[in-house]
Protein backbone atom coordinates (compact mmCIF):
# COMPACT_ATOMS: atom_id res chain seq x y z
CA UNK A 1 0.00 0.00 0.00
CA UNK A 2 1.20 3.42 -0.86
CA UNK A 3 2.35 5.93 2.20
CA UNK A 4 0.47 8.83 2.56
CA UNK A 5 3.77 11.06 1.01
CA UNK A 6 3.84 8.68 -2.14
CA UNK A 7 0.44 9.25 -2.58
CA UNK A 8 0.81 13.22 -2.46
CA UNK A 9 3.92 13.03 -4.30
CA UNK A 10 1.64 11.52 -7.17
CA UNK A 11 -1.60 13.93 -6.66
CA UNK A 12 1.44 16.98 -6.72
CA UNK A 13 2.66 15.42 -9.95
CA UNK A 14 -0.30 15.25 -11.64
CA UNK A 15 -1.43 18.84 -10.72
CA UNK A 16 1.30 19.81 -12.41
CA UNK A 17 1.13 18.31 -15.39
CA UNK A 18 -2.77 19.57 -15.44
CA UNK A 19 -1.14 22.81 -14.78
CA UNK A 20 1.32 22.40 -17.46
CA UNK A 21 -0.94 21.74 -19.78
CA UNK A 22 -3.28 24.61 -19.22
CA UNK A 23 -0.35 26.96 -20.07
CA UNK A 24 0.15 25.46 -23.15
CA UNK A 25 -3.41 25.21 -24.78
CA UNK A 26 -4.21 27.93 -27.64
CA UNK A 27 -7.70 28.65 -27.18
CA UNK A 28 -9.08 30.39 -30.11
CA UNK A 29 -12.96 32.07 -30.02
CA UNK A 30 -14.99 31.77 -32.57
CA UNK A 31 -17.86 33.10 -33.41
CA UNK A 32 -21.25 31.12 -32.80
CA UNK A 33 -22.78 29.99 -35.49
CA UNK A 34 -26.82 30.87 -36.30
CA UNK A 35 -27.72 27.58 -35.71
CA UNK A 36 -28.51 26.34 -32.54
CA UNK A 37 -26.64 23.10 -31.24
CA UNK A 38 -29.37 20.58 -31.31
CA UNK A 39 -29.69 17.34 -29.56
CA UNK A 40 -28.67 15.80 -32.73
CA UNK A 41 -25.35 17.69 -33.09
CA UNK A 42 -24.52 16.80 -29.41
CA UNK A 43 -25.60 13.18 -29.58
CA UNK A 44 -23.52 12.34 -32.42
CA UNK A 45 -20.26 14.37 -30.80
CA UNK A 46 -20.91 12.06 -27.66
CA UNK A 47 -20.87 8.99 -30.59
CA UNK A 48 -17.69 10.13 -32.03
CA UNK A 49 -15.83 11.00 -28.33
CA UNK A 50 -17.01 7.42 -26.89
CA UNK A 51 -15.99 5.51 -30.18
CA UNK A 52 -12.67 7.14 -30.27
CA UNK A 53 -9.53 5.01 -29.56
CA UNK A 54 -8.27 7.66 -26.99
CA UNK A 55 -11.64 7.51 -25.13
CA UNK A 56 -11.79 3.19 -25.26
CA UNK A 57 -8.18 3.11 -23.80
CA UNK A 58 -8.27 6.44 -21.46
CA UNK A 59 -11.77 6.33 -19.97
CA UNK A 60 -13.03 3.01 -20.33
CA UNK A 61 -14.73 1.04 -18.72
CA UNK A 62 -16.86 4.35 -17.89
CA UNK A 63 -20.08 4.13 -16.04
CA UNK A 64 -22.30 6.28 -18.02
CA UNK A 65 -22.32 9.18 -20.57
CA UNK A 66 -24.81 12.29 -20.26
CA UNK A 67 -25.53 15.48 -21.72
CA UNK A 68 -27.53 18.59 -19.52
CA UNK A 69 -28.18 22.24 -20.05
CA UNK A 70 -24.96 24.33 -19.94
CA UNK A 71 -25.36 26.37 -16.99
CA UNK A 72 -22.17 27.94 -16.17
CA UNK A 73 -21.99 29.74 -19.97
CA UNK A 74 -25.70 29.48 -21.28
CA UNK A 75 -26.33 29.80 -24.84
CA UNK A 76 -27.87 27.44 -27.47
CA UNK A 77 -24.67 26.68 -28.90
CA UNK A 78 -22.85 24.97 -25.88
CA UNK A 79 -23.02 21.28 -24.45
CA UNK A 80 -22.19 20.25 -20.57
CA UNK A 81 -21.34 16.74 -21.13
CA UNK A 82 -20.87 14.27 -18.36
CA UNK A 83 -19.11 11.02 -18.19
CA UNK A 84 -19.41 9.28 -15.06
CA UNK A 85 -15.76 7.26 -14.37
CA UNK A 86 -15.47 4.41 -12.48
CA UNK A 87 -13.28 6.29 -10.35
CA UNK A 88 -13.87 8.05 -7.34
CA UNK A 89 -10.66 9.55 -6.68
CA UNK A 90 -10.26 13.12 -8.62
CA UNK A 91 -6.33 12.98 -8.47
CA UNK A 92 -7.31 9.88 -10.34
CA UNK A 93 -9.41 11.33 -12.61
CA UNK A 94 -7.35 14.28 -12.72
CA UNK A 95 -4.90 12.53 -14.75
CA UNK A 96 -7.54 10.54 -16.83
CA UNK A 97 -8.79 13.84 -18.09
CA UNK A 98 -5.09 14.83 -18.88
CA UNK A 99 -4.84 11.51 -20.99
CA UNK A 100 -7.67 11.99 -22.93
CA UNK A 101 -7.45 15.22 -23.73
CA UNK A 102 -4.09 14.75 -25.50
CA UNK A 103 -4.76 12.19 -26.89
CA UNK A 104 -7.89 13.77 -28.68
CA UNK A 105 -6.19 16.07 -29.89
CA UNK A 106 -3.93 14.29 -31.66
CA UNK A 107 -7.65 12.65 -32.98
CA UNK A 108 -8.84 16.06 -34.31
CA UNK A 109 -8.22 15.50 -37.76
CA UNK A 110 -10.03 11.97 -38.40
CA UNK A 111 -12.72 13.11 -35.82
CA UNK A 112 -13.54 16.61 -36.77
CA UNK A 113 -12.88 17.46 -40.34
CA UNK A 114 -12.61 21.43 -40.48
CA UNK A 115 -15.83 23.02 -41.75
CA UNK A 116 -17.52 26.66 -42.78
CA UNK A 117 -14.05 28.07 -41.97
CA UNK A 118 -13.74 27.19 -38.11
CA UNK A 119 -11.24 25.08 -37.00
CA UNK A 120 -11.32 22.49 -33.74
CA UNK A 121 -9.43 23.81 -30.77
CA UNK A 122 -9.27 22.45 -26.87
CA UNK A 123 -8.32 23.80 -23.13
CA UNK A 124 -8.27 21.64 -20.00
CA UNK A 125 -9.13 23.17 -16.17
CA UNK A 126 -9.11 20.29 -13.60
CA UNK A 127 -11.16 17.32 -14.78
CA UNK A 128 -13.04 19.21 -17.60
CA UNK A 129 -12.50 19.79 -20.92
CA UNK A 130 -13.61 21.83 -23.33
CA UNK A 131 -13.49 20.99 -27.05
CA UNK A 132 -14.86 23.84 -29.50
CA UNK A 133 -15.86 22.11 -33.35
CA UNK A 134 -16.82 24.55 -35.86
CA UNK A 135 -17.90 27.15 -33.32
CA UNK A 136 -19.68 24.59 -30.98
CA UNK A 137 -18.87 24.40 -27.50
CA UNK A 138 -18.74 20.86 -25.49
CA UNK A 139 -17.34 20.94 -22.15
CA UNK A 140 -16.75 17.34 -20.84
CA UNK A 141 -17.07 16.88 -17.08
CA UNK A 142 -15.07 13.61 -15.80
CA UNK A 143 -17.39 12.90 -12.78
CA UNK A 144 -17.34 10.40 -9.61
CA UNK A 145 -19.80 7.39 -9.88
CA UNK A 146 -23.48 8.36 -9.40
CA UNK A 147 -24.95 6.77 -6.53
CA UNK A 148 -26.72 3.55 -7.31
CA UNK A 149 -29.83 4.51 -5.72
CA UNK A 150 -30.04 8.22 -7.52
CA UNK A 151 -32.38 7.01 -10.76
CA UNK A 152 -31.67 9.30 -13.21
CA UNK A 153 -34.32 10.63 -15.92
CA UNK A 154 -35.01 7.10 -18.06
CA UNK A 155 -35.57 5.70 -14.34
CA UNK A 156 -37.93 8.63 -12.86
CA UNK A 157 -39.99 8.39 -15.67
CA UNK A 158 -39.92 4.99 -17.02
CA UNK A 159 -40.58 3.40 -14.04
CA UNK A 160 -44.05 5.33 -14.04
CA UNK A 161 -45.00 3.91 -17.26
CA UNK A 162 -44.45 0.79 -15.77
CA UNK A 163 -47.53 1.37 -13.49
CA UNK A 164 -49.18 2.85 -15.73
CA UNK A 165 -49.34 -0.94 -17.34
CA UNK A 166 -49.64 -2.50 -14.09
CA UNK A 167 -53.30 -3.99 -13.43
CA UNK A 168 -52.95 -4.57 -9.70
CA UNK A 169 -53.37 -1.98 -7.30
CA UNK A 170 -50.23 -1.66 -5.51
CA UNK A 171 -49.49 -0.76 -1.66
CA UNK A 172 -46.84 1.99 -0.62
CA UNK A 173 -43.38 -0.06 -0.76
CA UNK A 174 -42.03 -0.78 2.63
CA UNK A 175 -39.63 -3.12 4.38
CA UNK A 176 -42.23 -5.73 5.11
CA UNK A 177 -44.01 -5.98 1.87
CA UNK A 178 -40.86 -5.39 -0.58
CA UNK A 179 -41.04 -8.69 -1.76
CA UNK A 180 -44.74 -8.70 -2.85
CA UNK A 181 -45.48 -5.69 -4.19
CA UNK A 182 -41.78 -5.83 -6.35
CA UNK A 183 -42.03 -9.18 -6.98
CA UNK A 184 -45.31 -8.95 -8.24
CA UNK A 185 -44.60 -5.72 -10.50
CA UNK A 186 -40.83 -7.42 -11.98
CA UNK A 187 -43.11 -10.61 -12.84
CA UNK A 188 -45.88 -8.48 -14.88
CA UNK A 189 -43.24 -6.26 -16.97
CA UNK A 190 -40.70 -9.34 -17.26
CA UNK A 191 -43.84 -11.78 -19.08
CA UNK A 192 -43.91 -8.51 -22.02
CA UNK A 193 -40.10 -8.30 -22.75
CA UNK A 194 -40.57 -4.89 -22.62
CA UNK A 195 -43.35 -2.54 -21.94
CA UNK A 196 -44.77 -0.48 -24.91
CA UNK A 197 -43.75 3.10 -25.29
CA UNK A 198 -40.53 2.85 -23.73
CA UNK A 199 -36.94 2.08 -25.68
CA UNK A 200 -35.23 -1.61 -24.45
CA UNK A 201 -32.44 0.35 -22.89
CA UNK A 202 -35.17 2.03 -20.67
CA UNK A 203 -37.06 -1.12 -19.90
CA UNK A 204 -33.69 -2.79 -18.63
CA UNK A 205 -32.46 0.63 -16.28
CA UNK A 206 -35.91 0.44 -15.12
CA UNK A 207 -35.91 -3.42 -14.29
CA UNK A 208 -32.25 -3.23 -13.12
CA UNK A 209 -33.23 -0.37 -10.59
CA UNK A 210 -36.26 -2.78 -8.96
CA UNK A 211 -33.63 -5.73 -8.76
CA UNK A 212 -31.34 -3.78 -6.88
CA UNK A 213 -34.33 -2.34 -4.74
CA UNK A 214 -35.08 -6.09 -3.67
CA UNK A 215 -31.31 -7.13 -2.84
CA UNK A 216 -30.93 -4.32 -0.63
CA UNK A 217 -34.47 -5.12 1.35
CA UNK A 218 -32.88 -8.63 1.50
CA UNK A 219 -29.59 -7.63 3.41
CA UNK A 220 -31.87 -5.01 5.31
CA UNK A 221 -29.69 -2.67 3.93
CA UNK A 222 -32.49 0.64 5.38
CA UNK A 223 -30.82 3.44 4.41
CA UNK A 224 -30.10 2.02 0.68
CA UNK A 225 -33.59 0.44 0.63
CA UNK A 226 -34.94 3.79 1.79
CA UNK A 227 -33.79 5.86 -0.94
CA UNK A 228 -35.16 2.91 -3.20
CA UNK A 229 -37.98 2.89 -1.99
CA UNK A 230 -39.11 6.40 -1.97
CA UNK A 231 -38.45 6.98 -5.53
CA UNK A 232 -40.98 3.78 -6.59
CA UNK A 233 -43.45 4.78 -4.40
CA UNK A 234 -43.69 8.11 -6.21
CA UNK A 235 -43.47 6.23 -9.34
CA UNK A 236 -46.23 4.54 -7.92
CA UNK A 237 -48.02 7.11 -7.29
CA UNK A 238 -48.07 8.99 -10.28
CA UNK A 239 -49.45 5.43 -12.16
CA UNK A 240 -52.16 5.72 -9.54
CA UNK A 241 -52.95 9.46 -11.17
CA UNK A 242 -52.75 7.78 -14.79
CA UNK A 243 -55.05 5.67 -13.76
CA UNK A 244 -57.67 8.53 -13.68
CA UNK A 245 -57.21 9.14 -17.56
CA UNK A 246 -57.47 5.52 -18.02
CA UNK A 247 -60.43 4.66 -16.52
CA UNK A 248 -62.45 7.72 -18.76
CA UNK A 249 -59.75 6.85 -21.62
CA UNK A 250 -59.21 3.03 -22.40
CA UNK A 251 -58.42 3.17 -25.84
CA UNK A 252 -54.87 5.11 -25.78
CA UNK A 253 -51.70 3.92 -24.76
CA UNK A 254 -48.35 5.67 -23.27
CA UNK A 255 -45.52 6.48 -25.12
CA UNK A 256 -41.93 7.86 -24.23
CA UNK A 257 -39.89 6.25 -27.34
CA UNK A 258 -39.78 7.13 -31.26
CA UNK A 259 -42.75 8.23 -32.16
CA UNK A 260 -42.55 10.79 -29.12
CA UNK A 261 -38.91 11.79 -29.49
CA UNK A 262 -39.97 12.28 -33.72
CA UNK A 263 -43.02 14.62 -32.01
CA UNK A 264 -40.83 16.47 -29.55
CA UNK A 265 -38.06 17.04 -32.08
CA UNK A 266 -40.76 18.88 -34.88
CA UNK A 267 -41.88 21.11 -32.07
CA UNK A 268 -38.46 22.23 -31.42
CA UNK A 269 -37.39 22.79 -34.78
CA UNK A 270 -41.14 24.91 -34.97
CA UNK A 271 -41.17 27.13 -32.17
CA UNK A 272 -37.30 27.16 -31.94
CA UNK A 273 -37.22 26.57 -28.30
CA UNK A 274 -35.70 23.51 -26.43
CA UNK A 275 -38.17 20.47 -26.78
CA UNK A 276 -39.31 20.81 -23.08
CA UNK A 277 -40.06 24.17 -23.26
CA UNK A 278 -41.75 23.74 -26.31
CA UNK A 279 -43.65 21.01 -24.40
CA UNK A 280 -42.89 19.85 -21.10
CA UNK A 281 -44.43 16.53 -21.53
CA UNK A 282 -42.36 13.59 -19.88
CA UNK A 283 -44.66 11.17 -21.50
CA UNK A 284 -47.53 11.27 -24.11
CA UNK A 285 -50.33 9.24 -23.95
CA UNK A 286 -51.65 8.70 -27.60
CA UNK A 287 -54.76 7.37 -29.22
CA UNK A 288 -54.70 3.92 -30.67
CA UNK A 289 -54.78 3.98 -34.10
CA UNK A 290 -54.35 7.80 -34.66
CA UNK A 291 -50.34 7.58 -35.89
CA UNK A 292 -51.24 7.99 -39.38
CA UNK A 293 -53.48 11.33 -38.60
CA UNK A 294 -50.15 12.72 -36.53
CA UNK A 295 -47.44 11.58 -39.04
CA UNK A 296 -50.38 14.30 -41.30
CA UNK A 297 -50.14 16.89 -39.28
CA UNK A 298 -46.19 16.89 -38.11
CA UNK A 299 -45.52 16.47 -42.09
CA UNK A 300 -47.99 19.94 -42.65
CA UNK A 301 -46.82 21.79 -40.00
CA UNK A 302 -43.16 21.35 -41.83
CA UNK A 303 -44.33 22.45 -44.92
CA UNK A 304 -46.14 25.48 -43.67
CA UNK A 305 -42.53 26.73 -41.16
CA UNK A 306 -41.35 27.85 -44.34
CA UNK A 307 -43.75 30.52 -45.25
CA UNK A 308 -45.80 30.84 -41.97
CA UNK A 309 -44.66 29.86 -38.56
CA UNK A 310 -47.18 31.21 -36.73
CA UNK A 311 -49.36 28.64 -38.57
CA UNK A 312 -46.73 25.91 -38.24
CA UNK A 313 -47.10 26.19 -34.57
CA UNK A 314 -50.75 25.82 -34.72
CA UNK A 315 -50.60 22.71 -36.59
CA UNK A 316 -48.57 20.82 -34.25
CA UNK A 317 -50.48 22.32 -30.92
CA UNK A 318 -53.69 21.64 -32.47
CA UNK A 319 -52.04 17.56 -31.03
CA UNK A 320 -52.32 17.97 -27.94
CA UNK A 321 -56.02 17.89 -25.54
CA UNK A 322 -56.74 19.94 -22.45
CA UNK A 323 -58.67 16.96 -20.89
CA UNK A 324 -57.52 14.43 -18.60
CA UNK A 325 -60.60 13.32 -16.19
CA UNK A 326 -62.85 13.64 -19.11
CA UNK A 327 -63.15 11.96 -21.96
CA UNK A 328 -60.68 13.01 -24.95
CA UNK A 329 -62.11 14.65 -28.08
CA UNK A 330 -60.57 12.67 -31.34
CA UNK A 331 -59.25 16.14 -32.78
CA UNK A 332 -56.60 15.74 -30.22
CA UNK A 333 -55.35 12.11 -30.28
CA UNK A 334 -52.36 13.48 -27.90
CA UNK A 335 -52.35 14.26 -23.83
CA UNK A 336 -48.79 15.63 -22.56
CA UNK A 337 -48.50 14.99 -19.01
CA UNK A 338 -45.32 16.10 -17.02
CA UNK A 339 -44.48 14.42 -14.57
CA UNK A 340 -42.42 15.49 -10.83
CA UNK A 341 -41.17 13.68 -7.78
CA UNK A 342 -42.42 15.47 -4.59
CA UNK A 343 -39.45 17.47 -3.82
CA UNK A 344 -38.45 18.30 -7.37
CA UNK A 345 -37.90 22.13 -8.41
CA UNK A 346 -40.45 23.57 -10.60
CA UNK A 347 -38.98 24.62 -13.33
CA UNK A 348 -35.61 26.48 -14.61
CA UNK A 349 -36.16 29.76 -15.30
CA UNK A 350 -32.63 31.47 -16.52
CA UNK A 351 -32.88 30.09 -19.90
CA UNK A 352 -35.76 32.17 -20.14
CA UNK A 353 -33.80 35.42 -20.10
CA UNK A 354 -32.42 34.76 -23.91
CA UNK A 355 -35.91 36.12 -24.73
CA UNK A 356 -35.04 39.53 -23.65
CA UNK A 357 -30.82 39.68 -23.42
CA UNK A 358 -28.14 40.70 -26.13
CA UNK A 359 -25.95 39.10 -24.46
CA UNK A 360 -25.19 36.21 -21.76
CA UNK A 361 -23.14 38.83 -20.37
CA UNK A 362 -26.44 41.18 -19.57
CA UNK A 363 -27.19 38.95 -16.68
CA UNK A 364 -24.57 36.68 -16.31
CA UNK A 365 -20.49 37.54 -14.52
CA UNK A 366 -18.27 38.66 -17.09
CA UNK A 367 -14.54 37.75 -16.87
CA UNK A 368 -14.03 41.69 -15.77
CA UNK A 369 -16.34 40.63 -12.77
CA UNK A 370 -15.23 37.45 -11.97
CA UNK A 371 -11.97 39.06 -11.15
CA UNK A 372 -13.76 41.14 -8.46
CA UNK A 373 -12.35 41.60 -4.70
CA UNK A 374 -14.19 41.91 -1.37
CA UNK A 375 -14.67 45.57 -1.45
CA UNK A 376 -15.35 45.47 -5.30
CA UNK A 377 -18.13 43.09 -4.93
CA UNK A 378 -19.48 45.13 -2.33
CA UNK A 379 -19.03 48.93 -3.61
CA UNK A 380 -20.88 47.08 -6.79
CA UNK A 381 -23.98 45.63 -4.86
CA UNK A 382 -24.18 49.08 -2.80
CA UNK A 383 -24.50 50.76 -6.24
CA UNK A 384 -27.50 48.04 -7.62
CA UNK A 385 -28.94 48.10 -4.24
CA UNK A 386 -29.54 52.24 -5.23
CA UNK A 387 -30.69 51.76 -8.59
CA UNK A 388 -33.13 48.44 -7.48
CA UNK A 389 -34.84 50.61 -4.28
CA UNK A 390 -36.75 53.39 -6.89
CA UNK A 391 -37.83 50.74 -9.60
CA UNK A 392 -38.83 47.77 -6.90
CA UNK A 393 -42.11 49.32 -6.59
CA UNK A 394 -45.90 49.05 -8.01
CA UNK A 395 -49.05 50.89 -7.09
CA UNK A 396 -50.59 47.60 -7.62
CA UNK A 397 -48.38 45.25 -5.23
CA UNK A 398 -46.85 45.23 -2.33
CA UNK A 399 -42.81 45.04 -3.11
CA UNK A 400 -41.22 43.74 0.27
CA UNK A 401 -37.37 43.60 -0.18
CA UNK A 402 -35.31 44.34 3.06
CA UNK A 403 -31.88 45.01 1.38
CA UNK A 404 -28.14 43.93 2.98
CA UNK A 405 -25.88 45.61 4.32
CA UNK A 406 -23.06 43.75 2.29
CA UNK A 407 -19.89 45.88 4.41
CA UNK A 408 -21.59 42.94 7.05
CA UNK A 409 -20.79 40.22 5.07
CA UNK A 410 -17.07 38.80 4.86
CA UNK A 411 -16.95 35.35 2.70
CA UNK A 412 -15.94 35.92 -0.45
CA UNK A 413 -18.37 33.63 -2.25
CA UNK A 414 -21.40 35.15 -0.53
CA UNK A 415 -20.38 38.61 -1.63
CA UNK A 416 -20.10 37.28 -5.54
CA UNK A 417 -23.32 35.40 -5.56
CA UNK A 418 -25.08 37.83 -3.84
CA UNK A 419 -24.11 40.17 -6.35
CA UNK A 420 -24.94 37.98 -9.34
CA UNK A 421 -28.37 37.57 -8.00
CA UNK A 422 -28.62 41.70 -7.78
CA UNK A 423 -27.68 41.94 -11.14
CA UNK A 424 -30.25 39.38 -12.47
CA UNK A 425 -32.61 41.12 -10.21
CA UNK A 426 -31.72 44.50 -12.12
CA UNK A 427 -31.98 42.66 -15.66
CA UNK A 428 -35.51 41.65 -15.14
CA UNK A 429 -36.42 45.10 -14.41
CA UNK A 430 -34.54 46.91 -16.90
CA UNK A 431 -34.65 44.33 -20.12
CA UNK A 432 -37.65 41.97 -19.30
CA UNK A 433 -39.82 44.89 -17.70
CA UNK A 434 -38.81 47.27 -20.30
CA UNK A 435 -38.83 45.35 -23.37
CA UNK A 436 -42.42 43.56 -22.72
CA UNK A 437 -44.08 44.10 -19.69
CA UNK A 438 -44.81 47.68 -17.83
CA UNK A 439 -43.97 46.55 -14.32
CA UNK A 440 -41.71 44.48 -12.11
CA UNK A 441 -44.23 42.69 -11.22
CA UNK A 442 -45.60 41.51 -14.21
CA UNK A 443 -41.98 40.56 -15.17
CA UNK A 444 -42.19 38.12 -12.55
CA UNK A 445 -45.31 36.92 -13.66
CA UNK A 446 -44.02 36.74 -17.66
CA UNK A 447 -40.48 34.96 -16.61
CA UNK A 448 -42.51 32.52 -14.04
CA UNK A 449 -45.20 31.65 -16.96
CA UNK A 450 -41.75 30.37 -19.02
CA UNK A 451 -40.69 28.35 -16.29
CA UNK A 452 -44.02 26.61 -15.98
CA UNK A 453 -44.35 26.32 -19.96
CA UNK A 454 -46.72 29.02 -20.60
CA UNK A 455 -45.01 31.32 -22.75
CA UNK A 456 -47.97 33.40 -24.07
CA UNK A 457 -45.21 35.98 -25.17
CA UNK A 458 -41.49 35.25 -27.24
CA UNK A 459 -39.73 36.77 -30.03
CA UNK A 460 -41.03 34.82 -32.78
CA UNK A 461 -44.89 34.51 -32.05
CA UNK A 462 -47.81 36.06 -31.05
CA UNK A 463 -49.81 34.25 -29.26
CA UNK A 464 -49.11 30.65 -26.49
CA UNK A 465 -45.88 28.75 -27.37
CA UNK A 466 -46.49 25.93 -26.01
CA UNK A 467 -49.08 22.86 -26.22
CA UNK A 468 -52.00 22.38 -23.24
CA UNK A 469 -50.30 19.80 -20.71
CA UNK A 470 -50.66 18.49 -17.28
CA UNK A 471 -48.31 18.12 -14.65
CA UNK A 472 -48.18 15.22 -12.45
CA UNK A 473 -46.48 15.63 -9.15
CA UNK A 474 -45.88 12.84 -7.29
CA UNK A 475 -47.01 11.89 -3.60
CA UNK A 476 -44.28 10.03 -1.35
CA UNK A 477 -46.73 7.03 -0.23
CA UNK A 478 -47.73 6.25 -3.65
CA UNK A 479 -51.34 7.61 -3.13
CA UNK A 480 -53.38 9.72 -6.43
CA UNK A 481 -53.03 13.36 -6.68
CA UNK A 482 -55.12 15.58 -8.96
CA UNK A 483 -53.29 16.24 -12.37
CA UNK A 484 -52.65 20.62 -12.57
CA UNK A 485 -53.51 21.74 -16.01
CA UNK A 486 -51.59 24.74 -17.99
CA UNK A 487 -52.70 25.95 -20.93
CA UNK A 488 -51.36 29.23 -23.21
CA UNK A 489 -53.51 31.78 -23.09
CA UNK A 490 -54.91 31.13 -19.62
CA UNK A 491 -54.89 34.22 -17.44
CA UNK A 492 -52.11 34.27 -15.02
CA UNK A 493 -51.44 36.98 -12.26
CA UNK A 494 -50.58 37.11 -8.82
CA UNK A 495 -52.84 37.19 -5.75
CA UNK A 496 -52.51 37.51 -2.33
CA UNK A 497 -53.19 33.84 -0.87
CA UNK A 498 -54.10 35.25 2.77
CA UNK A 499 -56.41 37.90 1.46
CA UNK A 500 -57.81 37.72 -2.41
CA UNK A 501 -59.38 40.76 -1.97
CA UNK A 502 -56.07 42.68 -0.91
CA UNK A 503 -53.17 43.86 -2.89
CA UNK A 504 -50.73 41.20 -3.85
CA UNK A 505 -47.44 41.09 -2.34
CA UNK A 506 -44.15 39.61 -3.59
CA UNK A 507 -41.27 39.01 -0.55
CA UNK A 508 -37.51 39.26 -1.34
CA UNK A 509 -35.62 37.59 0.92
CA UNK A 510 -31.86 38.70 1.33
CA UNK A 511 -30.22 37.11 4.32
CA UNK A 512 -26.55 37.75 4.36
CA UNK A 513 -25.85 34.57 5.51
CA UNK A 514 -27.51 32.99 1.91
CA UNK A 515 -25.20 33.23 -1.35
CA UNK A 516 -28.75 34.88 -3.81
CA UNK A 517 -32.20 35.66 -2.67
CA UNK A 518 -35.63 34.17 -3.06
CA UNK A 519 -38.82 35.54 -4.31
CA UNK A 520 -42.09 34.63 -2.65
CA UNK A 521 -45.54 35.18 -3.94
CA UNK A 522 -49.28 33.77 -4.72
CA UNK A 523 -50.28 33.58 -8.41
CA UNK A 524 -53.68 32.38 -9.73
CA UNK A 525 -53.62 30.17 -13.27
CA UNK A 526 -57.09 30.64 -14.29
CA UNK A 527 -59.29 29.69 -11.41
CA UNK A 528 -56.55 27.83 -9.12
CA UNK A 529 -54.14 29.73 -6.74
CA UNK A 530 -50.51 29.02 -6.51
CA UNK A 531 -47.98 29.26 -3.69
CA UNK A 532 -44.31 30.00 -5.48
CA UNK A 533 -41.00 30.58 -4.75
CA UNK A 534 -38.55 31.75 -7.25
CA UNK A 535 -34.40 31.01 -5.86
CA UNK A 536 -31.76 33.10 -7.26
CA UNK A 537 -28.48 30.67 -6.06
CA UNK A 538 -25.24 29.29 -6.66
CA UNK A 539 -25.47 26.96 -9.75
CA UNK A 540 -24.04 23.79 -8.79
CA UNK A 541 -22.31 22.46 -11.54
CA UNK A 542 -20.80 25.72 -11.48
CA UNK A 543 -18.36 28.30 -9.25
CA UNK A 544 -18.72 31.46 -11.31
CA UNK A 545 -22.38 32.00 -11.91
CA UNK A 546 -25.91 31.53 -10.31
CA UNK A 547 -29.11 29.36 -11.33
CA UNK A 548 -32.58 31.10 -11.09
CA UNK A 549 -35.21 28.46 -10.89
CA UNK A 550 -38.69 27.74 -9.32
CA UNK A 551 -38.24 26.06 -6.02
CA UNK A 552 -41.92 25.94 -5.16
CA UNK A 553 -45.06 26.01 -7.33
CA UNK A 554 -47.75 24.33 -5.49
CA UNK A 555 -51.42 24.41 -6.10
CA UNK A 556 -53.39 25.27 -2.92
CA UNK A 557 -56.48 23.09 -2.47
Amino acid sequence: MKSRKQYLKKSQSILELVQETIRGAKIRLHEAPKRILSDEDVNSFIEKITSSKIYKSAVSPYEQVTATEQEEDRTSTSAYIIIRMNTPNQPERKSKAVEFYNGINREFKSLFPKKDGYTVTSSISETKVKIIVNGYAYVIKFAKPMDETLADTDVKEGLSVFFAYYDKQSEKITIDNFMEEVSSLLDFVKVKSNVPGLSNSTYVKCLNYLKRLVVSGKKKEMKTFKAYATTVNQNMSHGNTFATFFEKNDNFYVERDELFENIRKIGSQVSGYPKDKWCPGDIYFIRNGSESEIDKRLTLAKKQLSDNKEQALATMNSLFSDRYLENVDKSTPIVAVSLKMAEAQAGKLKSGFDEYADAPKDYSLDNEELSFKVEDFRNKIKELADKLKPITTSQDVDIKWEFINPDTIEDFETLKFKYASYKAVYFILTKIAENRVKDFDEAIVSLTAYGLGMINKSKSFLGSVNPPFFKVVANKDGSYKKPTLFKGGTPIGLVNLENPNSKPSIVISDKPTFKGLSMSFGLIIGSENFDMIISFRPNGASKRQITIELTKASPID
